[in-house]
């Protein structure tokens, strides 16, 4: 209908911000790498950005056409197991999980759709295989936000995240929280500049993130974003990011294009 679409397959999560502005693009993101708490689920990201069900989106009356938008989900998402999170998949030995809702609300000032800001929030259910837990019960909330001009861009999101571990022995709860705020700066030739902020808080003590190893939970990123063509990108990125209480030294090069 005019102000409302409803999806019905595979798609991704609302509650992942970043995962939806650019799905499996790399071409479409400025950069090499995408927050540690964007992380695609089937890349060790620790939120299931993947669901299977239904999605209805569109767009409420009032301050201008399109100016407020509502993306509501419902379905599966995949399992966790001593890997990760499994991305769910609609054909196929992949094990789903239970029932998962999401819930993200975008205010656009214009008409263009750059400058937004919004909310979401979250609920999820993930039983675990070959793990001492049988299920994580999951509430995600947050913030986001994007402002364009001319040359220069500001965007982030902060996640909040409560978790509750079934155990074999008992309940355990962890809650923790983290953001990143990234800037770009496009300048006359075809370079691009950026960089990038994440910080968190309350990791240490949560049972879930303990589950994965391999989570950044502070890092700073830097890098540089050349077009070489009208559908090509190279990129060049450092970062500097703590993960288990140790800091470590990245450097990424990176090719896309776009076809046609």
């Amino acid at each position: 209908v005019p102000r409302a679409m409803l999806w019905i397959g595979r798609f991704h999560n609302p509650e992942v911000y970043g995962s939806t502005q650019y799905h499996h693009a790399q071409y479409l993101q400025t950069g090499v790498s995408p927050p540690a708490i964007e992380e695609f689920d089937e890349h060790g990201g620790i939120l299931p950005s993947h669901l299977i069900g239904a999605q209805l989106e569109g767009a409420l009356a009032g301050g201008g056409p399109d100016a407020l938008r509502y993306e509501l989900a419902f379905g599966k998402t995949g399992t966790l197991d001593e890997k990760g999170i499994e991305s769910p998949g609609i054909v196929g030995p992949a094990r789903r999980g239970k029932a998962t809702a999401s819930l993200r609300l975008a205010y656009y000032p214009t008409d263009g759709e750059t400058d937004a800001a919004g909310i979401f929030l979250g609920r999820n259910r993930l039983p675990a295989r070959d793990l001492s837990i049988q299920e994580v019960r999951q509430t995600v909330s947050g913030f986001f936000g994007n402002w364009e001009r001319e040359k220069i861009r500001l965007f982030g999101a902060a996640y909040f995240l409560e978790n509750e571990l079934e155990e074999r022995s008992g309940i355990g709860t962890g809650r923790f929280a983290t953001g990143y705020l990234q800037a770009e700066y496009r300048m006359n030739t075809p370079w691009t500049l950026y960089a990038r902020g994440e910080q968190s808080r309350g990791t240490k003590d949560d049972p879930y993130l303990a589950l994965f190893d391999d989570f950044a939970e502070r890092q700073m990123v830097a890098g540089a974003r050349w077009d070489v063509a009208r559908k090509q990108a190279l990129k060049f990125e450092y970062g500097h990011p703590r993960i288990m209480n140790e800091y470590s030294r990245r450097l990424a090069a990176e090719w896309s294009m776009v076809l046609p």
